[in-house]
């Protein structure tokens, strides 16, 4: 599951309200992008 996926099953789950709340962030949310754009460079690999 992409973190993409799991925000669309959290909006999906949660309240309006609760949802803006914990994935939101401050004023322009520049650190909440940096973040997110930080965990798209990591991947993980099943080992058969």
């Amino acid at each position: 599951m992409t973190l993409r996926a799991l925000h669309e099953t959290a909006r999906r789950a949660l309240d309006p309200v609760h949802y803006d709340y914990v994935a939101g962030g401050a004023g322009e949310e520049r650190v909440l992008a940096d973040n997110e754009r930080a965990f798209d460079r990591y991947a993980l690999l099943p080992r058969v």
